[in-house]
């Protein structure tokens, strides 16, 4: 396995670089590692440890004047050697990233230098094909082409689930005859995009967006299809839990219009998610900074929502303020709470 890790390298590795060349010493990033903690270089040791991320590319090229062993993510790769240069991209194909990457010299560490080379005018080393990538980017058109789609077979009622201020308002409004038909074969349509929708955010959530190998590609291929079945049952079980949960505490008036405010919810969170995302992905920009912003946003709308349909139900003005409170904790506090606790186990 050792040996062809490193066949592999070393066959999509270059021997040679062209003058218009740009070098940026890695140094700053080596590490020792003391106490079992890394902490930074401080000139002595054997052992530098470096770690590469995603937004490195080019080329890594390690020299010294003295043989060498190098290790990638605490496995021997190639030992007894003064130069070594390796493309990030085949790095990438070979290993999971962010890697870390140690080199081992029984003289020390003082001649060694590291360096991660990119050439300015060589197409050869451009970035490569990324399918998970092109397969979100591919995924975001076909999901607004089905969105139009849906405008034009029945605009009314797609008007409807993008009525915002429905959610947002704190008087009970009325919801439209097509809306309030559950089962209609229009809002399954709306359920089953809102589904797909939401599955392609937790795909990027959950970090397979930024594999560059063909391996995200074919986590994709069997995430996002399974995530969206997954979401549509959720779905499902939320019209039985809210339809239950309004029988049990006299609301039933109330049901419809509060699982209708939920999807246009849904709607509204991961639209924008992937707007966002959808962007950051085309500007081949580095997306992940942006996540932890848009899951407090989402999860920013869900509290506002809670809150909202709190309001409008003691506005009914028909039942206490407990009595209302323990409805809302049965039809959307506990459930969100377990659900959460299942994603994020």
């Amino acid at each position: 396995m050792k040996g062809c890790v490193f066949f592999i390298l070393m066959v999509t590795g270059f021997s040679g670089l062209s003058l218009d060349t740009v070098r940026v010493d890695l140094s700053n990033r080596w590490h020792s590692f003391e106490k079992n903690k890394f902490i930074n270089f401080n000139g002595d040791g054997k052992t530098a440890y470096i770690q590469l991320t995603y937004e490195d590319y080019g080329a890594l090229e390690i020299k010294d004047t003295h043989p060498f062993s190098i290790f990638l993510n605490n496995r021997l790769v190639t030992k007894a050697t003064t130069k070594i240069k390796w493309t990030i991209d085949s790095l990438k194909e070979s290993v999971s990233f962010p890697i870390q990457i140690s080199v081992f010299s029984e003289t020390g560490t003082k001649n060694l230098t590291t360096n991660l080379i990119s050439i300015a005018n060589d197409h050869a080393y451009e970035r490569k094909y990324e399918p998970a990538g092109n397969l979100i980017i591919g995924t975001s058109f076909i999901l607004l082409a089905a969105l139009v789609l849906l405008i034009r077979a029945n605009p009314q009622a797609t008007k409807e689930y993008f009525n915002l201020m429905k959610v947002f308002t704190i008087r009970n409004t009325d919801e439209g005859a097509v809306t309030l038909r559950v089962t209609s074969a229009n809002n399954v349509f709306i359920y089953i995009f809102c589904s797909a929708l939401m599955a392609l955010n937790l795909f990027v959530y959950s970090g397979y967006g930024h594999n560059t190998s063909q391996e995200g590609g074919d986590i994709f291929l069997t995430y996002f299809p399974t995530a969206m079945v997954v979401v549509f049952l959720i779905m499902i079980l939320k019209i039985i839990i809210i339809s239950l949960s309004a029988r049990l505490f006299k609301l039933s008036e109330l049901a419809a219009g509060q699982f209708f405010n939920f999807i246009r919810l849904l709607l509204l969170g991961f639209s924008i998610s992937s707007v966002v995302l959808l962007a950051a992905f085309m500007l081949e920009l580095d997306y992940r900074p942006l996540i932890p912003t848009l899951i407090s946003f989402i999860m920013t709308l869900v509290l506002v929502f809670l809150v909202i349909t709190f309001i409008k139900l003691n506005h009914w003005g028909r039942f206490t303020v407990f009595h209302l409170f323990s409805y809302l904790c049965a039809s959307e506090i506990i459930p969100l709470i377990i659900l959460l606790n299942i994603y994020f186990s």
